[in-house]
């Protein structure tokens, strides 16, 4: 248990929220927002928070909701224009579809409530059932439960998960908590059951050429950035990778007017490094390079406190880095992006058959019994014959429902905001719509985009490689690893990383 006066009270569970049958003592200072006869939503006063009302249907919306369609609109107008396609939950799904930004809808609806949150679950949600009373409750993560209901992690859960060591996240609904589960991208919670469901895919997604998909795609990840960009400043982190390099293309005309950053690091890539600072000449442009900002225990304790203790990464020392460079910023960022990337078969080639001993090789948890029960579960909703791959499903529900959603729930720690220019279920439809002769490496639909938005130019770079680090990989080849990791431990702690975060095996 962390004692309070060790976690930052301004950064304590910032931009988060929880609902239930009522507050719990922790949280009575919060906003309250009444929803149902059963749920009373909380929610931190840093939040985003719009509820929108029409004809017997409402919508609480916390976050930031973006139509790319109409990038001109706020949070209020994509809302009510929502409501006013939604007769059913399936209009309403539909036209979720078509929708970006990061947020939760608490929605009403045929004298019936639900949970949906964006395409990617981005803005996390996790629900808890009371065995005893049968009582739900709603949070951002799990954390909030153990302070709000005094819940405890399971110690056998966590034995069991910890069995596997190449692992930064949770796996499907599973948490730390008995009886609490992470509600995953593509499903509702139905707060009369109590229970999830997944809502897509419900028909086969239609098949797309390479140039139609990129077309169209470039249409919405630009409609996503011009519209965050009226809602108030955004930066984006330009590195060597394909996502940035597809958003810096898509901003098109206002390329010149966001600010671009790399946050260099003693964990910064090479090329990161290298090809940012080129992309950015091409276009006779600045990328700005944040130098990593020193912070303490009681920063590191308060992020593990705010994402449940369920996520760590080693990018985590360049949250205090954003903090201070670019605070109330929407930063675009890539996640989304990669579902479009063939993951986890990168040659192009499906597996003859899937099931769920070979989905948790595939993300590292060969031989964990309660992973792969978990992916039993996870595998057997997912329909047949909709042109969906169980794999591609799986990245999207797994690497992006629970690891990346999670990343950006310890942004919120900082006061940055995120907006993935990629998080739109129509986008990733259409993405996944394409063979994957054209998502695999060298990944020629994301090239295709860059093309069409950035001319030639954007690609003239190139993308997640460069020479120098072949060289410099095979020349450090014959250093023993116990000198490289000394080496590299001794940079992390001149740039301010403190002993308790690097001492920590989950840092790695």
């Amino acid at each position: 248990m962390v004692e309070p006066q060790s976690l930052d009270p301004v950064m304590l569970y910032r931009r988060q929220f929880v609902a239930g049958p009522r507050m719990p003592e922790p949280f009575r200072a919060w906003p309250v927002i009444p929803f149902s006869r059963t749920l009373l939503i909380g929610c931190h006063p840093e939040l985003e928070v719009t509820t929108v009302s029409k004809q017997g249907r409402t919508v609480v919306c916390l976050g930031h909701i973006l139509d790319p369609h109409s990038p001109g609109q706020g949070n209020s107008q994509v809302l009510e224009r929502l409501l006013a396609l939604s007769e059913t939950f399936f209009d309403l799904e539909q036209a979720l579809a078509k929708l970006g930004g990061r947020w939760v809808l608490f929605v009403s609806l045929l004298e019936k409530q639900r949970v949906y949150h964006d395409a990617g679950g981005l803005k996390s949600v996790f629900f808890y059932t009371d065995p005893s009373s049968q009582d739900l409750w709603v949070a951002s993560q799990p954390g909030l439960f153990g302070d709000g209901l005094g819940l405890h992690p399971d110690e056998q859960l966590l034995k069991q998960f910890w069995e596997t060591t190449s692992h930064n996240s949770w796996v499907c609904e599973l948490t730390p908590y008995r009886h609490v589960r992470q509600l995953l991208p593509n499903h509702y919670l139905d707060i009369g059951r109590r229970t999830s469901a997944r809502f897509w895919p419900s028909t086969s997604v239609a098949p797309q050429t390479l140039e139609e998909a990129a077309e169209k795609m470039a249409d919405i990840i630009h409609g996503l950035i011009v519209a965050v960009a009226q809602r108030g400043p955004v930066a984006l982190p330009l590195t060597g990778g394909y996502e940035s390099r597809v958003s810096f293309s898509c901003a098109k005309e206002l390329r010149r007017t966001i600010p671009l950053y790399l946050v260099d690091a003693p964990n910064t890539l090479y090329y990161d490094r290298v090809l940012s600072k080129r992309v950015a000449k091409v276009f006779g442009l600045h990328v700005d390079s944040f130098r990593g900002v020193p912070f303490d225990e009681r920063f590191w304790r308060t992020v593990l406190k705010n994402t449940g203790e369920m996520w760590w990464d080693q990018g985590i020392n360049h949250l205090s880095t954003l903090g201070k460079y670019v605070p109330n910023h929407y930063l675009l960022i890539g996640a989304m992006g990669t579902v479009a990337r063939a993951w986890y078969y990168q040659d192009g080639k499906l597996p003859a058959s899937i099931d769920a001993r070979l989905l948790a090789n595939v993300i590292g948890f060969a031989g964990n019994q309660l992973v792969t029960e978990s992916l039993e579960h996870w595998h057997a909703t997912v329909p047949k014959d909709t042109n969906v791959s169980a794999l591609d499903l799986l990245f999207w529900e797994h690497r992006q429902g629970n690891w990346a959603s999670m990343t950006y729930t310890a942004i919120d720690s900082v006061g940055c905001e995120t907006s993935a220019p990629f998080n739109s279920r129509e986008l990733m439809e259409i993405a996944l719509g394409v063979g994957a002769e054209y998502r695999k490496p060298p990944h020629a639909l994301l090239r295709r985009i860059c093309v069409i938005t950035g001319g030639e130019q954007a690609v003239s770079v190139p993308i997640n490689r460069y020479w120098l680090e072949k060289i410099m990989t095979r020349a450090l080849e014959p250093i023993p690893y116990r000198l490289k990791y000394g080496f590299f431990i001794a940079r992390m702690k001149r740039s301010g990383v403190p002993a308790c975060a690097l001492s920590d095996s989950r840092f790695y």
